[in-house]
């Protein structure tokens, strides 16, 4: 350690301790000796002193004896105040089932990138899916990051290890045939008797467009215009109406004549019921779409119609497997997605004809769908 101070610890009568005081970009910090080394006589006590000064003026940190624990608390608390529940439960769950056990009690000064594969390795035995993993590791990187900037550490964990062969979680898909049904047919049953699906278009555009559930869920009919729509927020599980999973969900989609119709035949629906609401697609007493009424109605749709019983996130799943031809760009267009991407800035400059281009290509792949078109 290279000494930057130029004084030395004294002793203080007072209280019979190593004083030392050390000033660094204006802040300036007092050290003393522990108790059982605090003799006069005894240089050990004036040499600890010093080098608590000498750590404290190579690394900045205000305190030492931090514990994960506390430290992590006080980050969620953060969180709390600036981002969205369903970012910060997420981690609130990772800390209590896989960090705070692991290492909770350890001072922050004491952790070491080996703890933190630890924690990973604990969760691979588990079983946890590799999405899972790294979702844990993005945690651990964020409290990281968190605890340098409250200078508790100066550790940067910048190469932990997810296991390369943990289990990635399965994607599945409608075949051509279950899609054809899914536009063929509005009926389901209700208590053991055949009715009309009162969700059928929501089924219907959401495989249509390939949103997310909670993007559709927040669609109002201001939304739509000028032969498209414009996602501006979405509704998650909890009911809370957010801004999207991240920047480019906020985007806008070209309706093709099969989407526009979908919209046209759901109006209709609302009419049919007397339902004057701001959404397109509300819940059946015209307020906004809770997500257990609809998984509820979809699952019953499905085993009413002989179609696989799979989440209707998985429906936008089935989308993009559609569209595995369409340009990556105009994919990026239609899905949001965030991986960054550098191509012909179609992000920053999305024209209204790459939208439509994109509704066609996508309207081009449901037709060969629907009307059995090899």
């Amino acid at each position: 350690m290279q000494k930057i101070r130029t004084n030395e610890a004294y002793w203080s009568e007072s209280d019979q301790r190593w004083h030392i005081y050390v000033q660094m970009n204006g802040v300036r910090r007092g050290f003393v000796s522990d108790k059982a080394l605090s003799q006069k006589t005894n240089r050990k006590g004036k040499l600890q002193a010093e080098r608590k000064a000498d750590k404290w003026l190579e690394t900045q940190l205000d305190d030492e004896n931090q514990k994960v624990e506390v430290l992590f608390d006080k980050w969620i608390e953060s969180l709390k105040e600036r981002t969205q529940t369903a970012y910060w439960t997420q981690y609130v769950s990772y800390g209590k089932n896989w960090i705070k056990p692991a290492i909770g009690r350890k001072r922050m000064t004491n952790l070491n990138e080996n703890d933190f594969d630890s924690i990973l390795a604990a969760a691979y035995k588990k079983g946890l899916s590799q999405k899972t993993l790294y979702n844990i590791r993005s945690c651990l990187v964020a409290f990281m990051k968190y605890a340098r900037k409250c200078r508790a550490t100066t550790l940067v964990p910048d190469d932990i290890i997810v296991p390369r062969n943990a289990k990635r979680g399965v994607k599945r898909c409608l075949t051509p045939a279950e899609i054809a049904k899914v536009f063929s047919t509005s009926q389901t049953t209700y208590r053991d008797k055949p009715c009309e699906d009162f969700y059928i278009n929501a089924y219907r555009f959401l495989l249509y467009e390939g949103l997310r559930p909670g993007e559709m869920y927040g669609l109002t009919l201001r939304d739509f215009a000028d032969g498209g729509y414009t996602i501006n927020r979405a509704i998650n599980s909890r009911g809370e109406i957010t801004t999207g999973k991240n920047k480019n969900a906020r985007r806008r989609h070209m309706l093709s004549e099969l989407g526009k119709k979908i919209v046209e035949d759901q109006k209709a629906m609302l009419r049919k019921h007397g339902l004057v609401t701001q959404y397109l697609f509300p819940d059946f007493d015209g307020r906004a779409m809770r997500q257990f009424n609809i998984y509820a109605a979809w699952q019953r749709y499905c085993k009413a119609n002989g179609i696989q019983e799979i989440t209707l996130y998985e429906l936008r799943h089935t989308n993009y497997s559609l569209n595995k031809d369409m340009p990556e760009a105009y994919k990026k267009l239609l899905f949001g997605h965030s991986a960054s991407f550098n191509g012909d800035a179609v992000y920053d400059h999305a024209t209204e004809g790459s939208l439509s281009e994109a509704a066609r290509m996508n309207a081009a792949a449901f037709e060969k769908v629907i009307n059995g078109i090899k």
